[in-house]
């Protein structure tokens, strides 16, 4: 298993867009969300049920609503509208942010199940590559309030994290053990 490093960061001012990288603040641990990379493209999935760890508790995420690649450093960027989704970019304060926000009404937001690829024109000069979400959590896991809300359930915030996704030696090794299990299921038949 590898692990990604993600910038899940916080900002509970609801409706607004991330303007600087110190609009994000590291939550704790992620699962279900993964970024794949290939040149300037990237993949965001949103699978099972997807949870960060935030102040102790953890939370369900509803879906995003905000991607960017973050930096240590100033970053040189250009990128387009993706349907929906605007750009977002911000190169002020310490380090940089470049992505895209979309609205949480909108049904290209990505729900559960659901994913979206971004592609950059260009960016350059990016150090200490992290990402960044702008999410929606849900209830709080395990939570025995009768409404099942914990103190931040229904909040949009800017989150990072860390995500444990599986390296693609491990992707091909389960895939060959399916493969297997199907071929003598079959001649069992």
């Amino acid at each position: 298993m590898k692990s990604l490093s993600f910038a899940l960061l916080l900002a509970l001012v609801a409706g607004a867009q991330a303007q600087t990288r110190s609009s994000f603040t590291n939550v704790g641990s992620i699962t279900d969300i993964a970024v794949t990379n290939s040149g300037l493209s990237y993949n965001v999935s949103l699978s099972g049920t997807p949870t960060i760890n935030y102040s102790g508790d953890t939370y369900e995420i509803d879906y995003i609503v905000g991607f960017w690649v973050l930096s240590s450093t100033d970053i040189s960027v250009s990128n387009s509208a993706s349907g929906a989704w605007s750009t977002n970019n911000s190169n002020a304060g310490s380090g940089g942010i470049a992505g895209w926000t979309v609205s949480y009404q909108n049904s290209q937001r990505i729900d559960p199940t659901e994913s979206k690829t971004f592609t950059y024109n260009q960016l350059n000069n990016v150090n200490n590559r992290m990402y960044g979400f702008w999410v929606r959590l849900g209830d709080e896991v395990g939570h025995a309030d009768k409404n099942g809300h914990g103190s931040h359930a229904n909040s949009k915030v800017y989150v990072t994290g860390t995500c444990v996704v599986p390296e693609p030696g491990t992707i091909a090794a389960l895939s060959i053990g399916a493969a297997a299990m199907l071929r003598r299921r079959r001649k069992a038949k």
